[in-house]
């Protein structure tokens, strides 16, 4: 399984982020660009389904939700991941559809992300970095 699409909303210092993430890419950029920053939200994702971790040890991690939140989310605070995974016949595991972290609305995220993970066990599923992301 890969992660083939990623979308950041008010993720620390992105207003809105979505990058497609093909099999050998390079993240590159100016010092400050967001580089760190962005890489952080695979860890988040990584974080989230680890052996003793779960949605808030992610978040305590990184020092609480006001530390990853963007400082340009005012109107809309919400703080989300959306990702797409596909297995290696190119089906799509887990859509993009954006949901709030930690939002009362709908299934919880973690547990549709903790669920496609789980489902392959053993397999690495947050592979690929990607070429290019486009901050907005």
């Amino acid at each position: 399984m890969k992660v083939r699409r990623i979308t950041l909303k008010n993720w620390k210092n992105f207003a809105l982020a979505e990058a497609e993430i093909r099999d050998r890419v390079f993240l590159v950029g100016p010092n400050a660009s967001g580089k760190s920053n962005f890489l952080d939200a695979f860890r988040f994702l990584r974080d989230l389904a680890s052996t003793g971790g779960g949605f808030q040890e992610a978040i305590s991690r990184r020092g609480g939700v006001t530390a990853i939140r963007c400082l340009a989310a005012r109107r809309y605070p919400d703080v989300t991941i959306s990702v797409r995974i596909e297995d290696d016949a190119g089906h799509s595991l887990l859509t993009d559809e954006p949901r709030p972290l930690g939002g009362a609305r709908g299934p919880d995220p973690v547990d549709v992300l903790l669920g496609a993970l789980c489902a392959c066990s053993g397999t690495s599923v947050l592979t690929g970095i990607p070429a290019a992301v486009h901050s907005r």
